[in-house]
């Protein structure tokens, strides 16, 4: 029993020393830590008591994320949308460093539950826009266009969110967008996908 236990040890111990120095493996994809990105945001979903996901059966369908070129340098920027957190827009730097500037592009939108997101050039100006979608709060649901009004003195893009004035601030518990040009008149359309809102589905805590 006792060189049973002896061997048992000594082969766990050499299998455990042979992993350790196993060469890594070629990946396909290769993970790229926050403290080298700068990009740390999180789309943190508080529950409570009064706000969970048997009294909200949607509180865990996220946020989205789009990719375009704002600042015209040719490396592809990155913006997030939040729940229970505010939007974040990074501007990539190269060499896979980001920059948050959110707060300087009115962007951020931290008073909605914001869902999908899309990119268009609603004006044609040549600039990238932002759609991004509104669910959960009756008050606050409106969809929201942000509108690129070019570069500042730091050379980052500024928005202004202009939803109503082109009459695309949906209030239907929206989840995507997507813009197209679905009846081929040379004009985008948008369509947006909505969510049930209801009280009595089963998913609801009684």
């Amino acid at each position: 029993m006792k060189f049973n236990l002896f061997y048992i040890t000594m082969v766990l111990w050499g299998i455990s020393l042979c992993a350790c120095h196993t060469p890594e493996k070629e990946t396909l994809f290769r993970k790229i830590p926050s403290s080298h990105s700068n990009v740390d945001f999180n789309n943190s979903i508080v529950e409570t008591d009064a706000f969970n996901i048997l009294t909200e059966e949607y509180i865990f369908n996220g946020g989205g994320v789009t990719v375009g070129d704002f600042n015209g340098d040719g490396l592809p920027d990155l913006f997030f949308t939040g729940n229970q957190v505010g939007n974040k827009l990074y501007l990539n730097k190269g060499g896979m460093k980001f920059e948050d500037i959110t707060e300087t592009a009115g962007v951020k939108a931290e008073d909605y539950w914001s869902t999908g997101t899309t990119l268009v050039d609603i004006n044609a100006d040549g600039l990238p826009d932002i759609y991004v979608c509104a669910a959960m709060h009756p008050e606050k649901r409106n969809n929201l266009l942000f509108v690129h009004q070019g570069l500042d003195e730091n050379g980052h893009p500024v928005f202004e969110e202009q939803a109503a004035l082109y009459g695309i601030a949906e209030e239907g518990n929206s989840m995507a967008a997507v813009f197209f040009d679905m009846d081929n008149d040379g004009d985008l359309d948008l369509y947006v996908l909505n969510n049930e809102q209801s009280n009595i589905l089963p998913g609801n805590y009684r």
